[in-house]
């Protein structure tokens, strides 16, 4: 366990946590891979002036997207236990109205890039669902209880 209580701003705990990944793959610290890394609590999203479709696991885990890129070993997922990540309102064909959570790896930015989304935009405007959703790492789950946000990043051999 990484993190119990891991309460701060989404995108900044992506950021790190991506980076504290990349350090397990490079280096073998704090933890030697192949391991998987856990966290929980409940992060935030300090919205601003945008109030784009999106979550805090969804903003956790694009941040975490954008440090790890490049990567083969690396792969993040979070939800949030409750089954709704955000606020709702995505209106795709095909889609649920709102999201868990996403999960995604090394390869999602290249991905993002090569679909014409800006990864920064959207952490910007706190839109991740549409964009998650269309690169086929957005999370759908039953609502259910929530005994709060869980976060996984897995690093293989």
């Amino acid at each position: 366990m990484l993190c119990e209580y891991l309460c701060a701003e989404a995108r900044e705990a992506g950021f790190v946590s991506g980076l504290i990944a990349l350090n397990c793959e490079r280096a073998d610290e704090p933890f030697a891979a192949p391991c998987a890394i856990f966290t929980s609590g409940e992060l935030v999203v300090t919205v601003g002036n945008h109030k784009g479709v999106g979550g805090r696991n969804q903003e956790y885990c694009l941040a975490a997207a954008a440090k790890i890129a490049g990567s083969k070993r690396i792969v993040v997922g979070a939800v949030d236990t409750d089954g709704t990540d955000g606020p709702g309102g995505l209106k795709l064909p095909g889609a649920p109205d709102c999201l868990a959570g996403a999960i995604i790896d090394g390869y999602t930015m290249e991905e993002a890039r090569n679909n014409g989304i800006d990864i920064y935009h959207v952490l910007d405007t706190h839109a991740a669902s549409e964009p998650l959703w269309k690169l086929g790492c957005g999370i759908q789950a039953t609502h259910n209880i929530s005994v709060l946000d869980l976060g996984i990043i897995l690093i293989t051999e």
